[in-house]
């Protein structure tokens, strides 16, 4: 009540002796009515078959600091759902001035909201390497190596594990598998010079 007899004075007086509003002011389109000291939006809606605070909201001012609040809580409330979702559940009970613009500022301050529609990072990728771009080189003089999962393999009347070695050219990106016995040294050397 203290917000509205600040921001609307003017609107509250001409409301009490019943005379009209300016069309200059904001409330004029609402056909604002006062109900128990309280300004709230008039309408046509009287007689239909809704809660009192639906058919008739409360009117706030835009800068008021309630209606910040208002927003700030019906945006948690609703776990920080978008401007619409807002100024729907905003409008089942209150009547804010200017709310679109005033929702799309609470939003933007929301921290919560900021991380997670925030731009996505980006990382610059770093320059190939000299045996990627040198030409004229025979294949797999450049080689990237790498060994993966282990295969069982019956061997006589056991089963034993083996590995395969991937080569990877770096200039043509050709592949080259080969089998590897173990993982020790030894068997990457041979797999290597086959």
């Amino acid at each position: 009540m203290f917000d509205q007899s600040r921001a609307f004075a003017e609107e509250r007086r001409a409301i009490e002796k019943g005379n009209t509003l300016k069309k200059s002011s904001l409330l004029a389109k609402l056909d604002p009515i006062l109900v128990n000291g309280l300004l709230r939006v008039g309408g046509r809606l009287s007689r239909a078959p809704l809660h009192d605070d639906s058919k008739h909201q409360i009117i706030i001012a835009k800068n008021s600091p309630l209606s910040r609040l208002l927003i700030q809580h019906f945006h948690q409330k609703s776990g920080h759902s978008g401007r619409e979702y807002i100024l729907s559940l905003l409008r089942e009970r209150f009547w804010l001035t200017r709310a679109n613009s005033t929702v799309r500022s609470v939003l933007a301050s929301c921290f919560d909201c900021g991380q997670r529609q925030g731009a996505v990072g980006e990382q610059k990728i770093a320059d190939l390497p000299r045996p990627r771009v040198t030409p004229d080189q025979p294949p797999f003089t450049c080689v990237g190596i790498d060994y993966f999962s282990p295969f069982l393999v019956r061997q006589k009347r056991s089963m034993v594990k083996r590995y395969g070695a991937i080569f990877t050219c770096l200039a043509v990106r050709a592949v080259h598998l080969e089998m590897s016995y173990t993982l020790d040294t030894d068997s990457f050397i041979l797999a290597l010079r086959r």
